[in-house]
C-alpha cells in the first residue's frame, strides 16, 4: 500500500505538539497516555477526514500508510470520548487565524462581506440521544461564517439541531464584517444593540403598528438595489462550502456517538479544509500557469498523494509556514 506522509508532516510543522500541549492543559485535561496521546488523536483525526476513512476499526488498519504508529480502535475510540471537543474548537480557530489573508474586495462597499449560516446532520435517535429533533431522528448544527469571495472560514460554533440559529449568531459575526445571512439571523435588538455602539452608523427609525419603535442601523452608505442582490446573491458560496466539506471530508460519517467524540471530529475536519485552502491558494499563486489547479483537483491528488511535480516540490520545500 502507498504511504502518504506528506500531509502529516505539514500538519506537525503548522501545528506543532508545544502548541497543542498548552490547549490541553488550560482545559484541564490529564493526558497520561504514553503510546496514544492527545496530539495523536489530533493527527489521527486529521489523516480521517483527509482520507476518508470510515471509522475507528477502518483507520486501525489504515494509519500506518500515514505515518502513524498503529493502535487499537478501542483506544482510540476511548480517547476520543475522553478529550474536550473544545480543544479541537480552540486548534481550529488557531490554524484560521494562521492561514487566513486579508482578502481583497470586489464590491464598492467600506467593509469585506462576511456569509454566515449553518448545516444540520441529522441521525437516528439512538446514535446521538443528547440531541433530540422532531421524531426519531436526532442532530447536530455547526454553524459557520465564512468571508466572501476567498471561502476563508472566519468563525465556528456547534450547538444541538433544534437550536435556533440566531442564538449562534454573537459567535461567528464580526464587527469588522458586513454580515449577509438569511432571516434566520435577524431580529430588530440586533440593529438596535449594533447602532448603539456604533454612533458613525446611519440609520433610520420607525414605529410598529403596536406602537413600539424600531430602529434600523446599515453602514453601506446608501448602496444600489443591485449591489444589496448582489451581496445577497453570494450567500450561495457557503452552501457550496457546506457541500464540499460534506463531500470531502468525511463529516457524514460519525465515528463515536459522544458530544466530544462528535464534534472533536468535526472541528478537527474543518482544521483540514483550512490547511488545504492556503496550501492551495499558496501554491497556486507560485507554480507556474500550466501547473495551476483547481481546488477539488488539487484536494483529490493531494489525497491520493499524486500531486504533478511542481507542487510536489513545492509542498516539500517551498511552501512558506503561517
Amino acid at each position: 500500500m502507498q504511504k502518504s506522509t506528506m500531509f502529516s508532516t505539514i500538519l506537525q510543522s503548522i501545528m506543532t505538539k508545544d502548541e497543542v500541549l498548552p490547549f490541553v492543559k488550560q482545559l484541564g485535561y490529564n493526558d497520561t497516555a504514553r503510546k496514544f496521546t492527545v496530539y495523536d488523536l489530533f493527527m489521527f483525526l486529521a489523516q480521517s477526514a483527509l482520507q476518508q476513512w470510515d471509522g475507528y476499526r477502518d483507520g486501525e488498519k489504515r494509519m500506518h500508510t500515514t505515518g502513524l504508529a498503529p493502535i487499537h480502535y478501542s483506544t482510540i475510540s476511548k480517547k476520543a470520548k475522553e478529550v474536550p471537543f473544545e480543544l479541537f474548537k480552540q486548534l481550529l480557530h488557531l490554524m484560521i487565524s494562521k492561514c487566513n489573508r486579508p482578502t481583497r474586495r470586489n464590491l464598492r462597499i467600506p467593509k469585506q462581506l462576511l456569509i454566515a449560516d449553518s448545516t444540520k446532520i441529522t441521525v437516528g435517535m439512538g446514535r446521538l440521544p443528547w440531541a433530540p429533533l422532531k421524531g426519531e431522528r436526532a442532530g447536530i448544527k455547526l454553524h459557520v461564517s465564512l468571508v466572501a469571495d476567498e471561502g476563508c472560514l472566519h468563525q465556528v460554533t456547534e450547538t444541538t439541531g433544534n437550536c435556533p440559529d440566531l442564538l449562534s449568531c454573537a459567535d461567528i459575526r464580526g464587527k469588522h464584517f458586513i454580515l449577509v445571512a438569511d432571516r434566520a439571523y435577524g431580529k430588530h435588538k440586533l440593529f438596535d444593540d449594533t447602532w448603539s455602539k456604533n454612533s458613525s452608523l446611519s440609520s433610520g427609525s420607525g414605529t410598529t403598528r403596536t406602537g413600539n419603535p424600531v430602529i434600523l442601523a446599515t453602514n453601506l452608505h446608501k448602496p444600489s438595489a443591485e449591489a444589496i442582490a448582489e451581496m445577497y446573491k453570494k450567500r450561495w458560496q457557503i452552501e457550496v462550502f457546506f457541500r464540499w466539506i460534506k463531500q470531502h471530508l468525511n463529516v457524514l460519517t460519525r465515528f463515536g456517538t459522544t458530544p466530544n467524540a462528535v464534534f472533536g471530529q468535526l472541528y478537527t475536519a474543518l482544521l483540514v479544509y483550512v490547511i488545504l485552502k492556503f496550501l492551495f491558494d499558496q501554491g497556486n499563486a507560485l507554480v507556474h500557469q500550466s501547473a495551476k489547479l483547481t481546488f477539488a483537483e488539487f484536494d483529490r491528488l493531494f489525497s491520493l498523494n499524486n500531486l504533478p511535480t511542481e507542487w510536489t516540490v513545492y509542498l516539500t520545500s517551498k511552501f512558506t509556514l503561517p
